[in-house]
This record gives C-alpha cells, structure tokens and sequence, in this order.
C-alpha cells in the first residue's frame, strides 16, 4: 500500500498493539474531534466487551479526557499535571505544554508571572516528565511540544535545560519521515528560535525537506524554512535555498497569491544573511511587493528589511525602491521606523546607489529627536548612508555630534564605525562638530592596531580634508 507518511505510522503503531481490536466494534462514550485536539481530558471508564480480529472478546479500556482546555491559569495547569502525572500520556503531555503556551500568549499577568525565574520553576516538574517520556511521543505531539517550548522561550526567556532539547532532537530525527509539511516548517521555525544548532537534526530536517515537492509547503511554511536555516547558518542551507528558488512555476504560483508581506520580508532577510544570491526569485518576489505595496499591507520593519535584504545582495530593483519610498512617505509610515529600520533603510539606498532625496529629507526629520535611541552601528551606518548618497543634512549631523559628546557613546563604537563615522563627516564636509572629532580620535587611539589599512586610511583623509588638528595629536604620529 502506499501510503502518506502519517498514515505510515500509525500503521506502524496498530502493529505494536498486541491485541488489534475491530474500530467499528469499539464501543465507547462519543468524543468529538475538536474536543480531542483541544486536550479536554476526563476520568478513565471501562467499556463494554468488543471483539478483536481473532474472535476473542475482552474489556477494552478506553482513557477519557482530562479537562486541560478548563485550566484558567497556568497553575492549573501545572496542579493537574502534578496530580495526574504518573498516569498521564504523552498526548496529554503535549496539550498541557498547548495550554500552558496559550495562556501565556492570551494573557499579561501569566506572561509576567512567568518571566521570573522563581515562578519558571514551577514547570521543571513538567519539563522532567516531558524529557522521560518523549520517545513515546509521536510525530504531531513531537512537533507541537517542540514548538510550544520555542514559544516560551521567546516570551518568558524560560531556560529549557539542554538535556530537554536533546530528547526533542532526538525524537525528530527518528520520527522525521513522518512529519506533516506543516510540523516540518514548525519545527525549523521552533529550534532556531530556541538557537539549537545541532548539526544532525538540521541535516536531518534539510533531507526530508529536500525529498518534498515545494508544493506541499504553503507560504508561511516555506518562509519559516528559509528563515530557521539562515538563522542557524546550517552547512546544508545553500543547497535547500537552491532548491527552492529553483522549484520553478510552482513556487511562482505560490509567491503570487499566498505570501504575505511579512513572509515577503523573511524570505528575502533569509536569503540575505547567507549572502546567497538568486537574483530570478527576487525579481518575481520584487513585483509581488509592488503590488502589494500600493495595497497599503506593509509595516514598517518589514519595508525596511526588505530593502536591507536587496542591498545586501547587491539586487538593484529601481521600481521597487522607488515603491518603498513613496509608500513609506504617503502613509506616513517613517513615524513608526525604529532606529534599526531608519538605519538599514538609508544604508540600503546608499549601497545600491539608488537616489531618494525626498525620502533622505523625511528620514533626517524622524532621526533626529530620536538620535539619543540609536546604538553605535546604527549612527554610524545612518551617517555614512548619507555621506555616501551626497545627501547633506546638516542638522542631522549636528544633532549626532551633540549626542554622542554628551552620553559618551564614541566609546562603544568599533574601529570600523569610527573611520566610517569620521569619513562621512569629512565627505560632507561638515565641519561644525570638532567635539565629535576629538571624542572619535580618543577613543581611536588606544585601539589603532584593531583597525584596518583602509580605516586607518579614511581616517588621516578625513582630518586632513577637514582640516583638523585632532586631540590627542598622537593619533596621527600613532597610525
């Protein structure tokens, strides 16, 4: 029989049963469907006699649901499972860890509560248990507990003890060639957002994804793909995001009518921070953006990371950044950038050379209140951004020189943010922060060996082009 991998295993497991007994003959109180993924479980009850294959006839005992989905708190939850803990199943396991996430996510006061570390230990008891009994678990409840734990820790910062995560890795890779499309694509997206990077189960997950048509995956599934694997870095990530740029009309089709801008924005981040190129993908993902753009369904970090992603690639698409900046100005979407996005966004158009005077003047606007909320990369990519552009913005710069002295920031800046900092002051040629020199040659000076020739470079141009005399004169005797 050929049968889907679900099917396989619970085949597979019928067979393990010693006693297989006629479904049609198994005479037990009716449980809904939807009762039973939700995890309402009751008290145990024996049923009446049925007949198995071989004639024989015996009880039957059939496990009724506890009520889980009736916990209101997430100590509840953990009261139940303490209670009933020795008789619990894997299943039941599962759904508590479901309950427990969705509180959490539903509720404020359960996710501060949780966020402490005396109240996390409240779920080592579940933890335990979930490590004992995950080789029993199979593919679905694998995958959903392996994702309800991703959850946690990125909510609550809950620190899930390793041995835990090498059950649940284990598991995965035995029971791989049974998950669904759907708990594949979870599963990558929960183990990178724990930051497991064991090699064996990514290896694993790589090969079972790769023995999949790219149409069995649906959008979210196929952008929380590339999106785990970029995270992790995994070796076999060049040869699965291949795979799929190449997968042709299907993933066109796919791209056209059910990616979202938000699964837009990761597939492309991914692709980029490989530094993988595939210049066919991005050009049908670029028209699927426009399009969508002029729909008003972007928000801002994502205008921002998809313009950082076609830089980093070095992806020239002029009708799409022409798109990102009249939307982001007409829907007044620059309010809500954050420093990040401010900084990536000018970075972007400043590496492929795409000119955007108007866009450079609204983002000087937004960035200078909020100068003081920047970290040192982001000042000094936004001030080479515009150096680079020949986009003078005097007030801007000002305001950057005046923050900086004031909160001593210069010395949390690298060599490399330092000579770019100073090199862009020079190329503008503004000269109205000798303060900002000074700090920068400062704090240059006890670190010239960590920089490199071209920033050594930079930086004696940019005084000399500035006609500065930096303090301390030994910055320059030094390099």
């Amino acid at each position: 029989l050929s049968l889907s991998p679900r099917k396989e295993w619970n085949t597979f497991l019928t067979s393990e049963k010693q006693n297989l007994v006629q479904p049609n003959s198994l005479k037990i109180k009716s449980i809904k469907m939807d009762v039973f993924e939700e995890g309402n479980i009751i008290d145990e009850e024996t049923s009446k006699s049925t007949s198995d294959w071989f004639g024989k006839s015996e009880p039957v005992k059939a496990k009724r649901w506890l009520p889980i989905n009736d916990c209101n708190s997430v100590l509840e939850v953990i009261k139940l499972h303490r209670g009933e803990r020795h008789g619990m199943s894997p299943t039941e396991l599962s759904f508590c860890w479901n309950r427990v996430t969705k509180l959490i996510v539903l509720d404020k006061r359960e996710r501060h509560y949780f966020t402490i570390k005396h109240n996390q230990d409240h779920l080592q008891s579940m933890l335990e248990d979930t490590t004992k009994a995950m080789r029993k678990f199979g593919p679905a409840n694998v995958a959903a507990t392996c994702h309800k734990l991703a959850k946690l820790v990125k909510i609550c910062k809950l620190p899930i003890n390793s041995s835990v995560w090498d059950a649940v890795e284990l598991e995965i890779i035995k029971q791989s060639s049974f998950l669904s499309p759907m708990e594949i694509s979870s599963t990558v997206w929960a183990l990178a957002t724990a930051k497991r990077t064991s090699p064996a189960v990514w290896q694993k997950l790589a090969d079972v994804i790769l023995s999949k048509e790219i149409n069995e995956f649906n959008s979210q599934g196929i952008s929380n793909i590339l999106w785990g694997f970029a995270k992790v870095r995994h070796g076999a990530s060049r040869k699965l995001f291949d795979y799929i740029a190449n997968a042709g009309t299907p993933l066109s089709t796919i791209i056209e009518n059910e990616f979202s801008s938000q699964e837009i924005a990761n597939t492309v981040w991914a692709y980029a921070t490989i530094n993988h190129r595939s210049p066919k993908l991005f050009e049908e993902i670029a028209k699927v953006t426009v399009e969508q753009l002029n729909d008003g369904e972007f928000y801002a970090r994502e205008l921002a990371n998809i313009a950082w992603a076609y830089a980093k690639t070095g992806t020239r698409s002029p009708k799409l950044f022409d798109t990102i900046a009249e939307v982001a100005m007409s829907q007044d979407l620059l309010d809500n950038f954050n420093p990040q996005n401010i900084a990536n966004t000018v970075w972007a158009y400043a590496k492929l050379g795409h000119a955007s005077p108007e866009l450079f003047d609204e983002i000087a606007e937004v960035a200078i209140p909020r100068i003081n909320e920047f970290w040192s990369q982001g000042i000094a990519n936004t001030v080479w951004a515009f150096a680079k552009a020949g986009h003078a913005s005097p007030d801007l710069f000002d305001e950057v020189g005046k923050v900086c002295v004031e909160s001593s920031r210069i010395k949390d800046f690298k060599p490399q943010e330092l000579s770019n900092t100073v090199w862009a002051y020079a190329t503008l040629k503004h000269k109205s922060s000798p303060a900002l020199l000074n700090e920068i040659a400062s704090a240059s000076l006890p670190r010239i060996h960590q920089f490199k020739s071209q920033g050594l470079a930079n930086m004696v141009w940019a005084y000399a082009t500035l006609n500065h005399h930096p303090t301390p004169t030994a910055l320059l005797d030094k390099i």
